[in-house]
Order: structure tokens, then sequence, then C-alpha cells
């Protein structure tokens, strides 16, 4: 065998197919790195340095003898699966021959070198021997009679070193070598294969970089954040349930040709280069991500949230026939029946899988919708009517829609707004509510004082004036309570005296006449009706003491009083409710007896 090694071309091939198609970084790199899977490589060195514009690409595959080299790697668009012996284990061709699906078929992936740079050096090293050579794509298209004859650099060279390829790549074209973290990205959408047990791919850079392409990188590069995502649909797993029969027969027919994969919706708009589902054969990309991958739904809300991907080995499983582009960018979908009918399903899917994210997103803005409404805090200080929470509910709902983006804060300030403008609340927080509710009817021969006073509160509130507001409802409140147990004591004076129930510092207090009622104190008077209204059997005698204490010790004499003496320290509203609400039964009661 001449010591020499020979690429038999047409001078226009490496011009079209390899600057044609290959004007990137990342989409050369992945076909070096699809050709070390071929070769059974478990670990994938890639090495850039960005000073001096070189590459290396390093693999411990099964390498290559000078005869391969010759026959196989340096013989353009060669069908592996069909030139390549049959995988002697299993019997079948399109096979490693560890057993891999192999993703190369068109025999054009070495070309993909020369459309980013002028030099590439191929060292590979089988069964100790190691064969070297350079290739210059200058002197390729320089070559006569379409025959080409790489600077030999070592051949058959004896070696201990372990089997393996690598691929250096110098005199660089590019203006700008993409940065690892880019790259790194790029790669990790190429390739459903990584894996840190079985195919580990490395990026390092002459900074000290280092970056592991594993099983985790894939998934990550097509779906949002875990925190991002709203809901997760795998097929056929998730879909299996379903009971429509027209969904049923697509999930079968997909299944028929054993697809599978899995969409992610994101719970706010995805960037652009985000969107749309990416197809994957034999785990290496045959589609780039689109948003048409399947039908041009471009302009439909559900493709600004969602990120997929399928695998569809049928796609490349016919070692003869050739649906995917050379640029691996689409798929001739309409070359094959059988592929006409997948995408048609596929299509379909993506109809059923958009129903069902509205439905749970609707739902999940529906719950949002009430729990942003209960974590307001103005809902705890009223009651809405059924008007205002239907107000509040669409305000709510609004709050949620896709088209507005405001902080969680700003949108519980919103809401916190909107309660407070509702008449519930503006009823229920007013400074000028009433103490006592307009409906308590008051006996008309106790009534004369307190509607006088119920008409000063009004003008009060119409003059805006609070201090005086206030000032009237307290008044109002022991004028009340005055009234009410002077009036009842008078009616009911003799029983109350024989029955020792008006006691003056736990002392009995013998009255002779109606008008000795008057100047009783205002705390004897109520503690005197308290008992007074037990042995009418308007309360429980056991509850008796425990009235008499709670007056008190709200200090509702104090209180009141100073409503007397000091009109500019006198109670709030909140002691005042107080009081009223310690009183109002009992009250209600004593009007009874009257």
């Amino acid at each position: 065998m001449s010591e020499e090694f020979t690429l038999n071309y047409h001078a226009a091939t490496i011009q079209h197919l390899g600057i044609g198609l290959y004007k990137q970084l990342p989409q050369a790199i992945a076909e070096l790195i699809s050709n070390s899977w071929d070769a059974d490589s478990h670990n994938v060195k890639i090495h850039i340095n960005y000073r001096e514009k070189i590459i290396t690409v390093s693999d411990d595959g099964n390498g290559m003898s000078a005869q391969e080299l010759n026959e196989n790697f340096l013989t353009i668009a060669r069908n592996r699966r069909l030139t390549d012996k049959i995988n002697d284990e299993k019997n079948e061709a399109g096979l490693s021959k560890n057993g891999r699906k192999v993703t190369g078929k068109k025999g054009l992936g070495k070309l993909a070198l020369f459309g980013i740079a002028n030099t590439i050096i191929i060292d590979s090293i089988q069964n100790k021997k190691l064969n070297s050579f350079e290739l210059n794509y200058n002197d390729i298209q320089g070559s006569s009679n379409n025959t080409y004859h790489p600077k030999t650099i070592h051949y058959n060279v004896q070696t201990d070193e372990p089997n393996g390829t690598k691929i250096t790549i110098k005199d660089i074209t590019l203006k700008n070598l993409t940065k690892i973290d880019t790259l790194y990205d790029s790669l990790s959408k190429r390739f459903n294969k990584y894996s840190r047990t079985d195919f580990l791919v490395t990026l390092a850079s002459d900074d000290g970089t280092i970056k592991e392409l594993d099983e985790e990188v894939f998934i990550n590069s097509i779906r949002p954040k875990k925190d991002e995502i709203e809901f997760t649909f795998s097929f056929p797993d998730d879909f299996e349930t379903l009971t429509n029969k027209q969904s049923q027969i697509v999930i079968h027919n997909l299944k028929e040709y054993h697809i599978n994969g899995i969409i992610c919706t994101k719970k706010t708009p995805l960037q652009a280069n985000q969107r749309g589902f990416s197809v994957l054969s034999r785990g290496k990309l045959a589609s780039e991500q689109s948003v048409t991958q399947f039908q041009d739904r471009a302009n439909d809300n559900f493709y600004s949230y969602a990120a997929g991907y399928f695998n569809i080995d049928f796609l490349d499983d016919d070692n003869k026939k050739d649906f995917i582009s050379t640029d691996r960018q689409s798929i001739r979908w309409e070359a094959d029946d059988e592929l006409i009918e997948i995408k048609e399903n596929l299509n379909k899917l993506i109809g059923i899988i958009q129903r069902e994210w509205k439905k749970r997103r609707s739902e999940a803005k529906e719950k949002k919708a009430q729990e942003n409404i209960q974590k307001t805090p103005s809902l705890a200080e009223t009651t809405l009517s059924t008007e205002d929470k239907e107000s509040i509910n669409k305000i709510s709902k609004a709050l949620e829609n896709d088209d507005v983006d405001v902080p969680e804060k700003t949108k519980q300030n919103i809401l916190d707004f909107a309660i407070k403008s509702t008449t519930s609340y503006k009823k229920d927080n007013s400074v000028y509510k009433e103490l006592v509710p307009a409906n308590f009817r008051v006996p008309q021969n106790i009534g004369t004082k307190i509607r006088r006073l119920r008409e000063e509160m009004i003008e009060a509130a119409e003059d805006k004036d609070i201090n005086r507001f206030i000032l009237t409802q307290g008044l109002l409140l022991r004028a009340m309570i005055e009234s009410t147990t002077t009036v009842l004591l008078k009616r009911y004076w003799e029983e109350a005296s024989a029955d020792d129930l008006i006691r003056i510092n736990n002392t009995p207090k013998k009255l002779t006449a109606e008008n000795q009622v008057d100047p009783l104190s205002f705390k004897v008077k109520y503690e005197t009706m308290i008992r007074l209204l037990s042995i009418k059997g308007k309360i429980a005698p056991n509850r008796v003491q425990s009235l008499i204490d709670e007056f008190s010790s709200i200090r509702a004499t104090e209180h009141l009083n100073t409503l007397m003496h000091d009109a500019h320290n006198f109670p709030q509203f909140n002691t005042l409710k107080t009081i009223w609400n310690a009183v109002a039964p009992q009250l209600l009661a004593a009007f009874d007896l009257l």
C-alpha cells in the first residue's frame, strides 16, 4: 500500500457542501461530535485556543487505520450505512461496531470544517498505529484531476497510545470565534445523547474555562428554567387517558412510529429564539427549533409560551432514503407518504396540547386571582357585597392577563385600592359610619334627646367635621344609656328598692320617691338596670355579675363621662364601638319592659 493519502473529489463539491453549508462554528463542531459518537467514543474533548485561533477535537473512539482513512474518511458523500460492514453481533447495518445507532449517512460532515477554516489535521490511532495528515483547502482547490494528496505526517507509526482520533482546526477563517458559553448552549440543543457515563463531551478554553455536556444539558436547553415552567406535557405518557375519539386516533398513529417528546410552557412569553419545537432522530438534531415546524401557526398565542422537541427515529432509520437537509435546519416532510401522515398527526397533537394548555392556564389564572384577593389586607376590614365581589374578581382576573406585566406587589396594591373604593368598604370603614345602626328602634318615651343628637350627627357628617361627628356619636351612646336606665328605674323604682337592686358601693339604697332616681350616678343606674332585667327574666341570673364587670373593665363610665367634660380628648370611634357592643343587648332587653 502506498504511504500516502488520497482525496477524490470534484472541485465544486468542497465549495458547495463545505463553505456553502457550514459557516458557523457550532454546526461544524457538531459534525465532529457526531463522528465521535459513531466511532463508539465515550469521551470527547474540545479545546479552543482563542488567542491563536486553534481548535482541537479529540475522542477515545475506535480510531481509523490507514486504509479506513483512505477508503472511508477521505471519500466524499460515502453513505457509511451502506458501505460499512454490518454489525457482527446484531447482524444489522446502520450500527457502529459496538452497536450504537450511527448518525452519519451523507458523508459530508468532514467538509463542514472548510466552512470555518483552511487547514485541518487528522490524527488517528487504531491498534497501536498512528496515522496523520494535513488537509489544506487552498491546495485542494488548486489540485488537478480532482485528486488531492494530503500532506502525510505519520503513516502506520507504532505507538502505545490508546485508540482514538484528534482533529486540529487551524487557519480559521471566522472573524470571531463563538464564545464558549454560546457554543455550549448551541451544542446542548443538537444532541440528546450526552451522558456522563457513556458519552461525555467537554469544552475547554485557553483561559481555563471548562464546561461539560452531560445528561441534563439537552433538556435544559429546550425547556424554560425550572422555576419558570408552568406546565409540562410528556408524550405519549401524559396522553394515554384521553377519551376523545379523534385524540385517541392521533396518539395511536404517533405511537405506531415510536415517537416521543416533551413540550414545556413558560409562565411568561419566551424569547423569540427560544420558542417552537425541534426534531431529533437517533438522538441528533434533525430540524432546528421553529414555531412553524409542523404548520404555520406562529401568530397563535400558545407558540409564544411553548418549547419542546420530538424524537422521530423513523426519519433516519432507512439507510437509503434521506429526509433530513444537509444543514439540519429542515425536514423534507413531503418526500414520503408516511412522513406526511406523521407531520399531520404531530400538528393535531400540538392542537390537543394547545387546548389543554388554555384550559389549565385559565384554571390557574382563576385560582391565582382568588389568592391575590384573599391576600389583600383591606379585605379583612369589610364584607364585600355580591356586586362588589364581582367587580373585584374582574379586576383580579384582568391583572392575570397575559398582556399585563406588573410585579406581584403592584397587583396587591391595585386590589387593595380597588377594595377600599367599593361601597362595602366605604360603609364599613368610613370615619362617618354610624355607631348606632339606623334600624335600632328606640321607644318614643326615651327618644327625644336621642333624635336631636342623631340630627346633629348627620349635620356633622355633611359638614365633614369628623371631631364633631365622633363627639356626637359618643353623646348619643351616653344619652341612650342614661335615658333608658332612668326611664326604666322610674317605672320600677319601688320594686328595685324593695329588692335591694339599687346599690352604692355594695350598700343597698332605698328610694322613697320616683324623682330620687335622677341623682343616681350613671354607673349605679346601669348596674341597677342589669339586676332588674335579671329578676324580670330578661337576663340569666348567672350573667348579672359578668355584665357588670364587663361594663367596668371597658371603663365605660370614665370614657362616656369624658365626653361631658372634655371636648378635645374624647374617646375615638373604636372605643365607643366596644362600649356599644357591650350594652346594646341590655338596652334592647330594657326596651321590652318599656
